[in-house]
């Protein structure tokens, strides 16, 4: 059923990206790109895709998991499995490879990915409002960006609202699973210690320095993430300012937010068209512009995923 939503997903967006592109004049602009700029682009995406992995790896350690080499290749692959697999199925293919007895739980695992995706959702957030604000006498339009900020804020500052309250009402969550689950013990019994081992998988960061090192590694892997779009702008002879670089890196995220085929095929089109149309691009010149960028992020993503699976990301064994 989700494959099946995000296959019509894909081919809606699809639809919508490519409707008003003339193909003459797509063709005719595609010969201008300067191609060593679109690698310097997928290198620098490289590097964006290993800050993340490293953040990943320092909220393990916090948790007492110091296998670097281990959750950097299962991080590597596991981020590789996010983009491939249809509507994020991949999410979990993290927790599950890293679990090992005497380093980190199943359940404490999720709750980093959890923890991940509701700050990154949050940086999304606040990355649209200020840009909003930052281009509104350049764009006209300016206003749906910081309604596009809104929504995004709205969603997970509601989810990391809902998880706190579950977090700090333990008792009260566990009297719900007893009253659902009271006449399975023994499942009941597994889903509170899971419910407490995740818990702990949170509480982790409640530490100043892990908190900080943490904070630290998110904000240079967002600056760098908007940043790595600029050689795409000079790979089309674009002449748009830095600031619409983070237009389109958040335009991009909340194409990634919906429901879709794997990479995110037609989300992640119509969002970046959408973003450059802002500036007054054409759909042709947009559209070239959203299939490169999509395609070098294939090409991070399967680097990074070959160096995962290379270096054992995919063992279940957890052993080193």
């Amino acid at each position: 059923m989700n494959v099946a939503i995000g296959v019509t997903s894909s081919a809606l967006f699809t639809w919508l990206a490519v409707r008003d592109v003339s193909w003459d004049e797509a063709k005719s602009a595609l010969g201008d790109v300067r191609w060593p700029w679109v690698a310097t682009f997928v290198a620098l995406g490289c590097v964006v895709q290993l800050l993340r992995m490293l953040r990943w790896t320092w909220q393990l350690r916090s948790l007492g998991d110091r296998r670097t080499g281990r959750s950097l290749s299962v991080g590597a692959a596991g981020l590789a499995a996010i983009f491939f697999l249809p509507v994020r199925l991949g999410e979990a293919t993290r927790p599950l490879l890293i679990a090992h007895p005497g380093h980190v739980s199943v359940s404490q695992a999720l709750a980093t990915v959890v923890v991940e995706r509701i700050l990154d959702g949050v940086v999304v957030a606040l990355l649209l409002l200020v840009v909003g604000v930052w281009v509104a006498g350049d764009v006209a339009e300016a206003g749906q960006i910081l309604r596009a900020g809104g929504i995004v804020a709205g969603i997970f500052l509601g989810l990391g609202l809902v998880l706190a309250l579950a977090l700090w009402r333990t008792a009260g969550v566990s009297w719900l699973i007893d009253r659902l689950f009271g006449r399975r013990p023994a499942l009941a019994q597994r889903l509170r210690g899971g419910l407490q081992r995740f818990r702990t998988g949170i509480a982790t960061l409640g530490r100043p320095r892990d908190a900080a090192v943490y904070v630290a590694l998110t904000v240079a892997m967002w600056l760098l993430n908007g940043l790595v779009i600029l050689p795409l702008f000079v790979a089309f002879g674009l002449d748009l300012p830095w600031s619409a670089a983070f237009v389109v890196l958040g335009a991009q995220a909340v194409g990634f937010l919906v429901p879709a085929a794997p990479t995110s095929v037609g989300p992640f089109h119509y969002a970046v068209i959408w973003a450059l149309g802002l500036y007054g691009f054409s759909s042709a010149v947009a559209f070239n512009f959203a299939v490169v960028c999509h395609l070098g992020t294939i090409a991070v993503n399967l680097l990074i995923g070959v160096g995962g699976i290379l270096g054992g990301g995919l063992t279940r064994t957890g052993a080193e």
